[in-house]
């Protein structure tokens, strides 16, 4: 939306013989519309951003000779066919099949079309002509999916006994509400992300790795599960609707998972206070991707030994960072998690100097790592890390004993303490 709009009043300001089109699905609350109060903020949709489509569909919109510019957001990567399609922009990750399906939109043939050409601003070349070489000449599936394979992970989340089916009915209710509010469908995750959580700070304390394992497992079976589901669910009836309330519930928990343990709510970024004085537009290189002739490895099928495959690299460089930080801190008296933490703590506030930034941008990683300035950065955050950490120690001491219960209380030391 923000897109479309920017483009829209450059068009205007410059008078130039454009329209915008922008494709997306569902509704979205209004990017430019600040809530005040407890007031919800108005949700536009596709068809309240393209006006002129009067009830007619997007595409056949676009084909019209006075249309030009689409901004698709996550839409049209297949089952799109526009021939006129000459050029595309990319501000997205694509890999595998999903960039095959995204850049093949420009392939179509049209008379007095002879060029097109792709400005990608995030992909690696070389990464998206092995995602297309999979498919060139030939391709065919070396390992067949397992249809199975949704029914077996929903049985292992109902099994880890995080949340009930009820709580996965309220969270289905609350997320197909139109008209409902935010707060009714985080609150209905609430009972499941305090379970985890709850669970996840008891093996944090116990020194539990097994149990961290399976709590691991669990958020890595999230994603599987609703990845699994909304293939599969392109072929298979299911008959049960359970499967595909369980798939939004998986969705919703692990993201909430991911704000409550991998570093809180993102801080909303945004470009308010900059001001635009100079640009530079550079090209900085053409990339021919020519595909090689020969036959291409065979495709792999959705498996559950292939997503336990992936399971394991995870864990196996989890367990390697583990290693490298106990090759330093190996003979302290802490667990591997407060000691992994402690450096990612280091890192963060070391990562956030202006200067090292502006150093990581202008030179390579070997050149960077021998910075002066990378060391003293470093220096000066484990001391203010180490002053930080004393002055808070220092000052829970120094409470009365009634505030630090009810300081406690506040991080739900009642509600952990009943879990374990």
């Amino acid at each position: 939306m923000k897109y479309q709009r920017a483009f829209q009043k450059h068009i205007e300001r410059e008078k130039l013989p454009l329209k915008t089109l922008v494709a997306f699905s569902g509704s979205l609350p209004d990017p430019d519309v600040t809530a005040i109060g407890n007031a919800a903020v108005p949700e536009v949709t596709e068809a309240s951003m393209n006006p002129e489509l009067r009830g007619r569909g997007l595409a056949g919109v676009f084909s019209q000779e006075d249309q030009n510019i689409l901004i698709v957001a996550n839409k049209y990567q297949t089952g799109f066919d526009q021939p006129l399609l000459t050029a595309m922009y990319v501000d997205k990750q694509l890999s595998g099949i999903a960039a095959v399906q995204t850049l093949s939109r420009l392939n179509r043939r049209a008379d007095g079309k002879k060029n097109t050409y792709v400005l990608d601003f995030v992909n690696d070349p070389a990464q998206i002509l092995a995602a297309f070489q999979d498919y060139y000449e030939d391709a065919r599936i070396e390992t067949d999916s397992d249809p199975d394979l949704v029914a077996k992970q929903m049985t292992k989340l109902d099994a880890a006994n995080i949340y009930t089916p009820a709580e996965v009915d309220r969270v289905w209710a609350a997320w197909s509400d139109r008209n409902g509010k935010r707060g009714a469908l985080t609150s209905a995750l609430v009972p499941a992300v305090e379970r985890f959580t709850n669970r996840w700070s008891r093996a944090v304390y116990d020194d539990d790795a097994a149990a961290r394992d399976e709590l691991d497992e669990f958020r890595s079976l999230l994603g599987q599960y609703t990845k699994s589901y909304a293939f599969f669910s392109q072929i298979l009836n299911f008959g049960d609707t359970y499967y595909l309330k369980l798939s939004v519930f998986a969705d919703l928990l692990a993201r909430l998972l991911r704000e409550q343990l991998d570093g809180g709510e993102r801080e909303t970024v945004t470009a308010d206070d900059v001001v635009l004085t100079h640009y530079r537009l550079e090209k900085q290189r053409d990339e021919d991707l020519q595909l090689e002739d020969g036959e291409a490895r065979g495709l792999q099928g959705m498996t559950e030994a292939g997503m336990t495959r992936q399971q394991e690299r995870e864990r196996a460089a989890k367990a390697e960072l583990v290693e490298k930080v106990n090759r330093f801190l190996g003979g302290l008296d802490a667990s591997d998690e407060h000691k992994v933490s402690a450096v990612e703590l280091l890192v963060r506030e070391a990562a956030e100097n202006k200067d090292l930034q502006q150093q990581a941008r202008n030179n390579t990683r070997v050149d960077f790592s021998h910075s002066p300035q990378v060391r003293l950065v470093l220096e000066d955050s484990v001391w203010n890390q180490n002053r930080q950490s004393e002055a808070i120690a220092k000052r829970l001491q120094e409470l009365p004993p009634t505030d630090l219960v009810e300081l406690a209380m506040a991080f739900d030391l009642w509600e952990r303490s009943r879990a374990g």
